[in-house]
């Protein structure tokens, strides 16, 4: 019996001290946040790259009120871990920015003990977009009809000629996150791509031949849509069996795939690979910025390996940065680069030194894959 009883309490004691040395790997991270009097006085929020951070959710984690302009959050966080945030007011388009306006790099933070970070927060980003001229002609299709998924404004932007030469047919790009290609002050950001200037500037100079964009806004599913799966099935069979076709039909288009590209960022970026290697006879090329192909439990190489065929005539263009998220999707996009290589595959790949996730590194490169797809 007292052997029985010794192994109960070794078993105890054993259980306790790897209690403890959990929690000695662990640190306390106070964060006190204090708005500027221009700033406007609301519900304040933390988006990180840890779990008790929420995971980049810029709605998730609230900061408790303590006076005045003062909020505060504390949390557990792993010893000696990096961790990244920022401070938003709930949502991405009320993301705390400069004083004059412009974004802020993420907050970085690395301690070995307890720690307390203060932050001033100036204004919020809602309080400085404004509506922007579009650069370009563009028409828009409002609430434009999704078999299965919710409607979506739609807006198709034309070349400088196109009204001119009524003759002429055109190549087509489908962008994804619409709301961010043209206009900030639609952008979920409030910095757009600047696909309108870009591409009207290569068509002026004769770098690139006209094309037409149709941008394509997201939806509340939007992580179901861009994703493997029955609502991502069903945003694919929207682009390829209702959109394009409307789109062939009332514009002069090009419409085979060998003329028909797409392009998006993040989860927009693996929707935008999706297409082109499921319905190659649609689309032949993908622009993917940052594209989440391998995120915690999701693999898409993985799935892609079990029913492999092949594409030839497939353009594909990939960037990922170095900062913040970007680190977490790396993996996913050097995996994805030895499967195209071991298949022989021809892509092309830009790795964006310093780049974070962001609108702002992929404004900076859309020249490069408007410039793959349609050079003259």
């Amino acid at each position: 019996m007292y052997s029985n009883w010794s192994n109960k309490l070794t078993a105890f004691f054993t259980i306790c001290f790897f209690a403890f040395s959990l929690t000695a790997q662990n640190l306390r991270l106070n964060i006190i946040v204090s708005l500027n009097s221009d700033s406007i006085k609301r519900d304040v929020y933390i988006a990180g790259s840890l779990p008790v951070l929420g995971n980049w959710d810029p709605g998730k984690i609230k900061l408790k009120y303590l006076y005045g302009n003062n909020y505060q959050v504390t949390v557990n966080i792993p010893k000696g871990e990096k961790a990244e945030f920022k401070i938003t007011s709930g949502a991405w388009e009320k993301e705390a920015v400069g004083m004059d306006c412009s974004l802020v790099r993420n907050s970085v933070i690395k301690a070995w003990s307890d720690t307390t970070i203060r932050i001033q927060v100036y204004r919020w980003k809602d309080q400085c977009i404004q509506k922007t001229k579009i650069t370009g002609d563009v028409e828009q299709l409002a609430n434009f009809k999704a078999k299965g998924l919710d409607d979506r404004d739609i807006c198709v932007w034309l070349p400088p000629e196109y009204k001119l030469n009524t003759q002429e047919k055109y190549p087509v790009l489908y962008i994804h996150d619409g709301q961010n290609a043209f206009n900030p002050g639609t952008s979920s950001l409030g910095v757009d791509w600047g696909l309108d200037e870009t591409a009207d500037s290569l068509i002026k100079k004769g770098t690139v031949k006209p094309f037409i964009m149709v941008a394509v806004n997201n939806s509340k599913d939007r992580s179901d849509e861009f994703s493997p799966g029955t609502k991502g099935d069903l945003y694919m069979d929207f682009i390829c069996k209702q959109l394009k076709p409307y789109i062939d039909n009332k514009y002069r288009t090009l419409s085979d795939a060998a003329h028909t590209a797409n392009l998006g960022a993040s989860s927009g970026g693996l929707i935008a690979f999706m297409l082109a290697w499921e319905h190659p006879e649609v689309i032949s090329m993908a622009a993917c910025y940052s594209p989440s192909f391998k995120y915690e439990d999701f693999d898409y190489v993985d799935i892609i390996k079990k029913k492999y065929k092949k594409h030839p005539g497939l353009k594909l263009f990939i960037q990922i940065g170095t900062e913040g998220l970007e680190q977490k999707l790396m993996p996913g996009v050097i995996k994805m680069k030895e499967f195209l290589d071991a298949k022989s595959i021809p892509y092309s790949y830009y790795l964006d030194q310093g780049a974070e996730h962001n609108e702002i590194a992929w404004r900076k490169k859309t020249f490069q894959p408007l410039f793959l797809f349609f050079a003259k």
